[in-house]
């Protein structure tokens, strides 16, 4: 369903707005995944790591602590992310950025946050069927905002911002009323928790920000040595392997919260299981909706992507090897942070950019838009190398040891 809703996102850039608007909207949107990872770093993360050690008051009350943590530095995130692009404004002149693309964006950072609290928070109750209810609230308002924006010939990156932030609010709201957690009631001493929560952020939040970069540093490059019309490019050709990038998305979400209790219960023999399972099963998919996806691209190109971004099969290409790659070292990392080895998960993200970034940005001056692909891959392989190499051995050895 998310991914619907992205790919009709795209979609709809492509078919009513211009290439430089699609750009810039992917440049923010860029910006909206680095404040989830950073969500993540503080709050996410520390929440599914402490959490279900605990019992279930203590689990409500670290929720709703961490909850009351989230909504400063959010507020603070959304000052910061309106001043950045009101700068933006005033320096370059670009026509699609005005003072309205800054307000919506600081809001959408702001709601958006609620909502993927509240997601994490059901999947840290092993509740998965109310995670999807809170996405149907969030996706049926954004796809009636979106199509009256198309109705009215008003769709640009401050319309579909708006209606992002619309959406974000209307389904953080209904999951944080139906949850009854009540985040701002007594829950005990609020320091402590804090404090264990920061000893894990620390390490995790610079690991985050290096992963987010893996992610969506093609988009930056590529639109400083290309320009945002590349980037556009780039976008669409991704736009199409979304599927696939939601599915390995959707199975961290579920698996995460599960891994704290194997590793508890020292079931060497599950994680083995679960975790070549797991690669092959991602890959299974990528393969598989790959196959599809080319065999269908001519009338896609006719139909969906327009002459003005015709050509992009090499592309297609590349983002179908990066997601591959993406699902291996995904399916490493997340049994080491999910068994609190943030400071080890850091300096493996740390060895994969110092490698990773240059290559991106060598790539994509030698080979363009398909080299910053190209340099992804190696960062993603660079990477997964490392936490097998060092992180898997560790933790397959503090399992074993009594």
């Amino acid at each position: 369903m998310l991914s619907a809703a992205n790919f009709a996102i795209g979609l709809a850039f492509i078919q009513f707005s211009s290439k430089l608007d699609y750009g810039i909207y992917m440049q923010l949107f860029g910006l909206l995944m680095l404040s989830c990872s950073i969500q993540s770093a503080i709050v996410s993360g520390p929440m599914i790591a402490m959490a279900p050690k605990r019992r279930a008051r203590g689990l409500q009350a670290v929720s709703a602590i961490l909850f009351r943590l989230q909504t400063v530095v959010s507020v603070l995130l959304a000052i910061v992310a309106f001043a950045g692009v009101e700068i933006a404004v005033w320096g370059f002149s670009v026509p699609v950025l005005d003072t309205d693309v800054a307000v919506y964006f600081a809001l959408t950072i702001l709601t958006l946050w609620v909502r993927e609290y509240v997601r994490d928070y059901y999947f840290l109750r092993l509740n998965p069927h109310a995670t999807f209810l809170v996405d149907l609230c969030y996706v049926c308002p954004l796809t009636l905002l979106l199509g009256l924006g198309v109705w009215v010939g008003s769709f640009d990156a401050a319309w579909v911002l708006g209606s992002m932030a619309i959406s974000n609010g209307i389904a953080g709201g209904v999951g944080l009323w139906r949850c009854r957690l009540q985040p701002f009631a007594a829950h005990g001493r609020w320091r402590k928790t804090v404090w264990d929560s920061w000893g894990l952020s620390r390490w995790t939040l610079p690991g985050v920000g290096l992963s987010w970069l893996s992610n969506f540093a093609f988009v930056f490059v590529v639109a400083a040595v290309l320009g945002a019309v590349a980037t556009a490019e780039v976008s669409a050709a991704r736009l199409l392997l979304m599927p696939v990038a939601l599915c390995n998305t959707a199975w961290l979400s579920v698996i995460t919260p599960r891994i704290s209790r194997w590793v508890g219960q020292r079931d060497l023999t599950r994680m083995r299981f679960v975790f070549v399972s797991s690669v092959s099963g991602l890959w299974g998919v990528v393969a598989a909706y790959s196959v599809l996806l080319l065999s269908l691209y001519g009338a896609l190109e006719t139909y969906v992507l327009g002459e003005k971004y015709a050509g992009l099969q090499v592309l297609v290409l590349a983002w179908v090897g990066y997601f591959l790659a993406v699902c291996l070292r995904a399916a490493i990392t997340c049994w080491i942070l999910g068994a609190g080895m943030f400071r080890d998960a850091l300096w493996y993200n740390l060895a994969a950019f110092v490698v990773g970034m240059p290559a991106t940005v060598l790539l994509c001056v030698q080979f363009g838009s398909v080299g910053a692909l190209y340099g992804l891959i190696v960062w993603e392989l660079v990477h997964s190398f490392a936490a097998w190499r060092w992180g898997w051995a560790r933790l397959r050895h503090q399992v074993a040891t009594p």
